[in-house]
Order: C-alpha cells, then sequence, then structure tokens
C-alpha cells in the first residue's frame, strides 16, 4: 500500500500519540505476528492513525483507533464480514484475530485508552486526488452499488448506526455550542441555513436504503499498480445504514473535483456509468442528486470544522473545512453540468 496519499485541503495531518517500541512488541505477541523489526506512520486518517507493521514474519497494517468505541469497532467489523459474504471487494479490510482468544471482541486490542486493529498488508496502490483516473471511478462506482445493494434483510442484525458526521450530529452540534464563540462563525451560520433548507430531503423515507461506506475518497481504495483495477474499498470507519444516495454523492464530491472546485465530467460520468450497471438510480435519487451533493460536502466541512476548531483545536488545520464549505456552495452553479451527466445515464 503507498503512502503517498494526499489529505483534501489539509496542510498537515493531525498529531495523533503513537506506540512506543516495547507496546509494539506486544501488539506483535498478542497478535502473533513474529518479532517487531520497525513501524512507519502511512499518511492519511484522521480520525484513526495508520502505521506499516514490518516483522520478521512479513508487513502489515496496524490501526490505532483513537475516537470509536469498543461497540463502534465491533459492529464495523461485522459489517465488514458481510460485505465480504456478498463477494464486494474490501481486501484485507478484515482485522485479523489475537492468537489464544476465544472472546467475542478477539480482533480488538486495547492498549492505554485506544483498541488497535491489525490487518494484513494489502498490496497495490492507494488512489489520490492526483491520480485517479476514469477506469479508476467506473471501478468504485461498480463495487460500491454492490456494497449498497446488499439486501437490508441482511442488515437488520448489525444494528448499523445513521451516518455519523450527518444530520444525526449536526443537529446535535448546534445545541452544544449555543452561547459560545462558533455560535456566531460564518460557516457555522451557512450550516444552520443549509441544513434547514435540506432537512426534508435528507430525511426522506422515499429513498433507497441500504449499508453506506460513508468515506469513498480515492485514498480509501486500493488499486492494482499495474492495471488499476481496484483490489478493495478500505477504511470502513463510517459504515451506517441511510439513504444510499449520500454514498454516491459523497463519492463524486471526494473523488471528482478539481481544487478550484470544478466537478470533472469525465470522472463522474465514468463512476455513475460503472455504479447504474450494477444498481440502477431511482427518479427520486435523481432528482435529488445535487441536493444530496450539497449535503455530502457540508458533512465533511462540518466534521473538519468540529474536529480541529472545537474539539482539538489546532491553528494550522482550524480552516480545512473551507474546501468542502466552498464545494457545497459550487453545486448550484454547476447544476446544468450535472443535470447533462445525469442524463446519459
Amino acid at each position: 500500500m503507498s503512502n503517498e496519499i494526499v489529505n483534501v485541503g489539509l496542510s498537515k495531518e493531525p498529531d495523533y500519540k503513537e506506540l512506543s517500541n516495547d507496546e509494539l512488541i506486544l501488539v506483535c505477541k498478542k497478535f502473533g505476528l513474529g518479532e517487531f523489526v520497525k513501524s512507519n506512520k502511512l499518511s492519511g486518517g484522521l480520525a484513526n492513525g495508520n502505521f506499516s507493521l514490518n516483522t520478521d514474519k512479513g508487513k502489515f497494517m496496524m490501526k490505532i483507533c483513537y475516537e470509536k468505541t469498543k461497540e463502534e469497532l465491533e459492529t464495523q467489523i461485522k459489517a465488514l464480514e458481510l460485505a465480504s459474504n456478498n463477494n464486494i471487494k474490501v481486501g484485507s479490510s478484515f482485522p485479523m484475530i489475537k492468537e489464544n482468544d476465544d472472546e467475542e471482541d478477539n480482533h480488538i486490542l486495547r492498549i492505554n485508552t485506544n483498541d488497535i486493529l491489525i490487518y494484513e498488508f494489502l498490496e497495490g496502490k492507494a488512489g489520490s486526488i492526483a491520480t485517479i483516473n476514469p477506469h479508476m471511478m467506473r471501478e468504485l462506482g461498480t463495487e460500491l452499488a454492490k456494497l449498497n445493494k446488499i439486501p437490508t434483510s441482511e442488515l437488520d442484525s448489525l444494528n448499523l448506526p445513521p451516518f455519523p458526521m450527518g444530520i444525526a450530529a449536526i443537529l446535535p452540534f448546534f445545541e452544544d455550542i449555543k452561547q459560545t464563540k462558533f455560535e456566531s462563525y460564518s460557516f457555522v451560520i451557512y450550516l444552520n441555513d443549509s441544513i434547514e433548507e435540506l432537512k426534508e430531503i435528507i430525511e426522506s423515507e422515499e429513498l433507497p436504503k441500504g449499508m453506506i461506506h460513508g468515506d469513498l475518497f480515492p485514498e480509501n481504495a486500493i488499486f492494482e499498480s499495474d492495471t488499476d483495477d481496484l483490489v478493495g474499498l478500505v477504511d470502513f470507519e463510517e459504515v451506517c445504514y441511510g439513504n444510499v444516495l449520500l454514498d454516491i454523492a459523497m463519492t463524486v464530491c471526494g473523488c471528482c473535483f478539481s481544487e478550484d472546485q470544478v466537478l470533472n465530467e469525465d470522472l463522474t460520468l465514468n463512476f455513475l456509468q460503472g455504479y447504474t450497471s450494477i444498481r440502477k438510480l431511482s427518479d427520486l435519487e435523481i432528482k435529488y442528486f445535487k441536493e444530496y451533493m450539497r449535503y455530502a460536502s457540508l458533512t465533511i466541512a462540518f466534521w473538519r470544522f468540529r474536529q480541529f476548531n472545537v474539539r482539538y483545536p489546532d491553528d494550522d488545520l482550524a480552516n480545512c473545512h473551507e474546501i468542502f464549505e466552498n464545494r457545497a456552495k459550487s453545486i448550484n452553479d454547476q447544476a446544468n453540468i450535472i443535470d447533462a451527466i445525469l442524463d446519459q445515464l
């Protein structure tokens, strides 16, 4: 897996705690990985830390989960298992099991206050905004449609949450920041106005529902180095249940825009053609496509604003939400382009 990953709009990555050598040796022992050799930080990951882990037995990927609860991680693991059983390419997204551990949470190791997951190292190259191409986008569309198409009857036992960066988190956020300085921030005012405008569409019960990846940006997919064929979807940290149109719109907003907020028609069309070869869009999904593109962009902007202004203030990252705030604002100006793409499906 390449470590040349770029997080859109970030001047640097969050500074999260790493493990000591003794703790890394413990991880290798618990998971039966062999003798610890070295570990390196991998780029990417805003709510977790991703590290390569080399031992005398091979190479692995270690994820340190800074924000998810153990219960949320267990739900994520069950969702991955279901996706794999439905022949969806999740690569080695299914975490390894601790040796000599028969407990239900035997994929998870707690060190200090953080939970550790270990994965086989997925060979290939991570996508990036700079290298994503129409073939890659078509591959993503095909696989995402398979994920969204898993029958809801198979999802019932998972108790998947609603989208954790969406309206279920945004509305309580507005309450939390009342009578604080954040209430008067221009972004918060814009977010509040936009959610009020979109709320009925966001909460529509008429749109098709299913499992949502929730964060299918280029870096969350691994491709063959030579052919650009998809190896697997990774980072299911935001996996949830809801209107699958959000997943489609999120992928377009995360993969198909230039830095100056211009939608790439070729990338978008190939993604949607791949998607609709497996799962057709409903008339209502086509009708609300632009609104969900705005909503998807707003949710990323919201998460970044809250993370780096409210929860973990960081002067270098305080404005990293603006790229997706501006993306949300650009959607209406590109409505004719989006409609022309949808007309070709």
